[in-house]
């Protein structure tokens, strides 16, 4: 299988809680693929990141490589999850980035409204270790290895 993203790809994780940044970081690098992580821990954050990938040519985007793929939480600081969910799908240039939710909540609302909100997947956060590494690792693996990617 040949990876549609190119050896630098760029994960960007919209996580309030250190441990489960600290988790997925790990799960992450712990995989195959190497890929850049950038973590941010608020919604306005996460937008004002996206829009600095926006404003850099390819020679200039060290600093804010644009993501091949977002894990965004709900439940954020400041702007949460679904507003961030909003603000990416209105954006044209933006909208083609996929958005992983990866949330505490399994309640049915949450699942629905973060699909009609334009979500490429839901995950519960597993509350086992393993299991949590189990999953970000196999999250990370579909969308750099098995999906076919926009070019950025």
């Amino acid at each position: 299988m040949t990876s549609s993203t190119s050896p630098k790809a760029c994960i960007l994780v919209v996580e309030d809680n250190p441990l489960d940044q600290m988790m997925i970081r790990r799960a992450v690098e712990s995989g195959d693929e190497r890929p850049d992580i950038k973590t941010i821990d608020d919604g306005e954050g996460a937008i004002a990141y996206l829009m600095n990938t926006l404003d850099r040519d390819e020679f200039d985007r060290h600093d804010f490589p644009p993501p091949a793929f977002i894990i965004l939480d709900l439940n954020l600081p400041n702007l949460d999850g679904r507003d961030v969910l909003r603000q990416i799908r209105k954006h044209e240039k933006l909208a083609t980035i996929p958005v992983v939710i990866m949330s505490t909540s399994t309640r049915e609302e949450d699942v629905e409204q973060a699909y009609k909100l334009g979500g490429n997947c839901y995950v519960a956060k597993p509350t086992d270790p393993d299991e949590f590494l189990h999953t970000v690792r196999a999250i990370t693996d579909y969308w750099l290895r098995i999906a076919r990617l926009p070019a950025a």
